[in-house]
């Protein structure tokens, strides 16, 4: 009736790559931008009150808002983080928004992403969970990634974001 999200755990995608290739990407920074997004629903989205549809709908704008642009412009962050608390290393990829390896070009940065987003999304890291009225899901988006399914019609859902402010991947 709500749709499907699935979670996978970033920390334990971390854990079972091989040492060597978590020494390759120790130090790496992945380039978050919502540049891929903008575009993708800019050709190819109805214009409508969602986030998604919202972005569409700067497919005839002139200019773009500052906040849009400081977005497309983006930021970099590691790829693999630490956890603030628990000090566990998790992988800080998404296969939507990481459009790149700091200091890398394309062509030698788009297969490390590649194959770190198909590792983490692995069935063995992950968990599906059909939404049901009145039902509450808390996750940590710092050890986790997760992805929201539109399977959903004719349904609201509705999602509180809590974020820690000031926080910063490291």
């Amino acid at each position: 009736m709500g749709g499907d999200t699935t979670w996978a755990n970033s920390a334990l995608a971390y854990a079972m790559l091989s040492e060597t290739y978590r020494r390759m990407i120790d130090g790496l920074k992945v380039h978050f931008s919502l540049r891929d997004v903008l575009k993708a629903s800019q050709e190819s989205v109805e214009v409508s009150d969602s986030p998604i549809g919202r972005l569409a709908s700067t497919r005839d704008c002139t200019r773009l808002s500052e906040d849009l642009l400081r977005k497309i412009k983006g930021h970099v962050h590691p790829i693999v983080r630490t956890h603030p608390v628990t000090g566990e290393k998790a992988l800080y990829v998404d296969p939507s928004y990481g459009v790149g390896i700091e200091d890398m070009p394309a062509e030698e940065s788009a297969p490390i992403l590649r194959f770190l987003t198909q590792h983490l999304t692995q069935p063995v890291f992950g968990c599906r969970l059909r939404w049901e009225p009145a039902m509450l899901v808390i996750w940590d988006n710092r050890i986790c990634v997760h992805q929201a399914y539109n399977d959903y019609q004719g349904y609201r859902r509705e999602l509180y974001r809590t974020t820690v402010r000031g926080e910063k991947p490291a």
